[in-house]
């Protein structure tokens, strides 16, 4: 995984547009000479004061070491230039194809620059110079622009164990993006163990700008960024002190966090790591001509080439690292390390401990070699499974294997078993002894030695087949773990609806249930049982968006053991489930949009799998009647039908199909509150929105008196019309009143002194009744017959006082 991972972002990064900035700066100066010979610093001085001839003399000088130095543009004269160096330093003479190598992955240049052709030689000289016997390839960009494209190139590509890039660009002419996506090559690099060494800059703290800032790539994490010192050297070119160099880059990166190595003096990445003599010009031959030359792009590939003795001496296994370089300061300090004490860079001093202008200081290179190699640690891998395999740093070693690593070093760690089945993983479960970790992929500092135990556990495949092939699963479970096989009742997929049965184990009996657990022992296929049943799909007709309707249908789930009735909202499009060989029901929620209303049939014992139901646009008319005095009357309630539809509405305000006509087939008016239609009345469209329908029927005044006008108070009068009948009461003055009756052809009967008086087919709105009950007629001729015999009793006495003597 990890090759093929390191694969894709080769190839992305191939085929991404290659990133260029005007503002790639050569971090190197030169002065010329007066007459001949060189006057500055030779290799064998530098070799002297750093501790270099100690290892020559045993045997370390980089042999069977490869360095891959990346530039543009290439140098043409760079073997004749190299060979001229290499013969005035006793030096071995570099042969192309056999010791130096030229790579140009992205193609030749089609010129030259006399910087770039300088920077070349000087690089090669170099690192040629400290560490003579080891192998350069020189990878060649045809310009700037494929520089990174052609370091990538080189961590995929080459067999090198270390890479020097003595150029850089100022952070702030890149973006986050820009540095994320170039960033992965150095990662990669670092994950392959490759030690890439970069100059800091050799414009100080401010790096030619008007505020702080630092280089990238030396301010990659994934890389040792190398600062400058100025050297001083004695007879034979004993070291005699080092100050910071005030063109030493150095700083906080915008970009990346303090790697956890790093001293807590800020939270971001801090630069230079070390240093090496980058102000006291050294001398090099190049473009034909010996010339003394400095800057970081002198100390990038010194530190290369250190690497290379490095790992010659540790057989590959103590290469540097910000690991391995902090943790042997923290430990030995001045053992390892020359720590400047005086100088800055613009900036930040030199102190005597880590700072910004030179990092941990230059290398004592025979003691840092001679910390680095005595600190290996042993550390055995071992598995509780069988097959495992350790991926460290990547490559593969069956386990149990013991392997040596410097003290420091970051390991990258992968175990993973090889006798998978189908059916039966060996899962890996943590790291335990010198780590503990449940990573299955981790990275660790080597402090010590110790051992590792990856720790595998045995897990089973569990297959659930579900409906017809759909939502099958496959999880492989630790062996005695719980799986709990749980399924909703129902699911639809298809035309289909499918309800849960149950579930059964391999070729064992249906279990009648939703949910279960059980125990993982072994492998096993678990086979959900559904019953099908066919959907009814709803396509609406002339439907407005949104709309709905209403369904009820009957549904039966095995599992609930019942056929039960459901009832639900349906959009356009949906499906409903209904059982085998019954129906469903749906109605109308009416829908209003646009100021229009939208309704369907309702309709009854559809078992079709495909419901259209057809929406109806109705507009929003106003009823109103007009009565036999001519007055508006407006009804509480009105019954319609259109269409087949029938509908009643809860006042004046009807729908009905858009220009059509329509029946009203029923009012209810607040006196009466009973249909006074006794046949529809058909409303031709006309375009209006208002209707006014005249109807016989108003407001009846009913007068009920005795003979000689004598008001009959509290007498029942009942009004009747058809099915229509309405009772009142009298008042004080013997009236009362019927409205919004029909006022013609009516019957009215009276009920007063015990006596009933029907009055047929009348017609009006004024009535006056008169009865004469038989009791009151008995009260009249009694009253008549006193009167007859007071007045002859009156009389016969006025006839007697008249006859009467005196």
């Amino acid at each position: 995984m990890k090759g093929y991972a390191t694969f894709l972002i080769f190839i992305t990064l191939l085929l991404a547009t290659s990133v260029s900035h005007a503002a790639i700066n050569l971090n190197m100066n030169s002065v010329p000479f007066q007459g001949n010979g060189c006057p500055d610093l030779t290799p064998a001085q530098l070799q002297t004061a750093y501790g270099f001839t100690q290892l020559y003399s045993n045997g370390i000088n980089g042999s069977n070491e490869n360095i891959a130095i990346i530039v543009s543009s290439g140098d043409p004269r760079l073997i004749s230039d190299v060979n001229t160096f290499s013969s005035a330093y006793n030096l071995p003479s570099m042969s192309l194809g056999k010791n130096i190598f030229v790579e140009t992955p992205f193609g030749s240049p089609s010129s030259y620059s006399e910087n770039w052709s300088a920077e070349t030689a000087l690089d090669v000289e170099t690192v040629h110079s400290l560490a003579p016997s080891a192998n350069i390839y020189v990878v060649v960009s045809p310009n700037d622009s494929f520089l990174f494209n052609v370091t990538q190139y080189a961590v995929q590509n080459l067999p090198v164990s270390t890479i020097s890039i003595s150029w850089g660009a100022s952070e702030t002419t890149y973006s986050q993006q820009e540095i994320t996506q170039l960033d992965s090559i150095f990662y990669l690099a670092a994950q392959k163990r490759i030690g890439v060494f970069v100059a800091s800059g050799d414009s100080g703290a401010y790096n030619s700008l008007s505020s702080l800032n630092v280089n990238y790539p030396a301010s990659s994490p994934s890389v040792i960024a190398v600062g400058g010192t100025q050297l001083s050297v004695g007879f034979n070119g004993a070291y005699s002190g080092e100050t910071a160099w005030d063109g030493s880059g150095g700083g906080e990166s915008q970009f990346f966090q303090k790697p956890a190595v790093q001293p807590n003096l800020s939270s971001n990445r801090m630069i230079p790591d070390v240093s090496f003599n980058a102000g006291t010009p050294i001398c090099a031959y190049v473009n034909s001509t010996w010339r003394g030359y400095y800057g970081t792009s002198v100390a990038a590939p010194s530190w290369a080439a250190i690497n290379a003795l490095v790992n010659q001496k540790t057989s590959g296994e103590g290469a540097l690292s910000l690991n391995s370089l902090y943790r042997t300061y923290y430990a030995d300090g001045s053992l390892g390390f020359n720590l400047i004490s005086s100088g800055n860079n613009g900036y930040y001093y030199a102190n005597g401990t880590y700072n910004m202008a030179v990092g941990i200081g230059s290398p004592k290179v025979y003691q840092l070699l001679q910390l680095l190699s005595a600190n290996y640690q042993k550390i055995i891998f071992n598995s509780t499974g069988t097959n495992v395999i350790f991926n460290i740093d990547g490559i593969n070693y069956t386990a149990p294997v013991t392997l040596n690593f410097s003290y420091g070093a970051d390991v990258v760690l992968k175990a993973y078993a090889l006798s998978n089945s189908k059916t039966v993983h060996y899962a890996f479960g943590h790291y335990s002894g010198y780590i503990n970790s449940s990573n299955l992929t981790t990275v660790f500092p080597v402090l010590g030695s110790g051992y590792i135990t990856a720790n595998f556990k045995t897990e089973f495949r569990t297959l659930q087949y579900d409906v017809n092939g759909y939502q099958n699963t496959s999880q492989f479970l630790s062996s005695g773990s719980t799986l709990n096989v749980n399924s909703s009742l129902r699911r639809i997929y298809g035309n289909f609806s499918y309800s849960l049965v149950g579930f059964k184990f391999d070729n064992g009996p249906i279990i009648h249930k939703a949910n279960n657990n059980f125990i993982v022992a072994s492998p096993i296929n678990i086979t959900f049982i559904w019953l099908k049943s066919p959907l009814s799909k709803f396509n609406f007709l002339n439907a407005p968006s949104n709309a709905t309707v209403a369904v009820s249908y009957i549904d039966y789930i095995p599992l609930s053991n019942m056929t039960s009735v459901y009832s639900s909202i349906v959009s356009n499009g949906e499906w409903v489930p209904v059982v085998k060989g019954s129906a469903l029901n749906y109605s109308t929620i009416p829908d209003y949009v646009g100021g229009y209303r939208y309704i369907v049939n309702n309709s009854e014992g559809i078992s079709s799998t495909l419901i259209q139901p057809i929406f109806i646009k109705e507009s929003r008319y106003n009823i109103r009647f007009l009565s036999s005095s001519g007055q508006l009357i407006y009804p509480t309630r009105i019954y319609t039908r259109s269409n087949g539809i029938r509908d009643s509405f809860p006042n004046s305000t009807v729908w009905a199909p858009v220009n059509e006509d329509f029946y009203i087939t029923g009012t209810v008016f607040q006196g009466n509150g009973f249909n006074i239609l006794k046949e529809p009345i058909l409303l031709h469209f006309n375009g209006t929105a208002t209707y006014t329908i005249p109807l016989p029927i108003g407001d009846i005044a009913v007068s009920v008196s005795l003979y000689l006008g004598i008001p009959v108070i509290s007498a029942n009068v009942k009004f009747e019309y058809g099915n229509l009948s309405l009772s009142n009461s009298t008042s004080i003055s013997g009236t009362t009143t019927f409205y919004d009756v029909p006022d013609t052809n009516y019957n009215l009967t009276v009920n007063a002194y015990g006596a009933t008086y029907d009055y047929g087919a009348l017609a009006g709105t004024q009535q006056t009744l008169e009865v004469t009950p038989l009791l009151y007629q008995t009260y009249l001729m009694g009253l008549l017959v006193g009167v007859i015999l007071l007045a002859f009793v009156l009389y016969e006495i006025r006839i007697r006082k008249s006859h009467r003597p005196v």
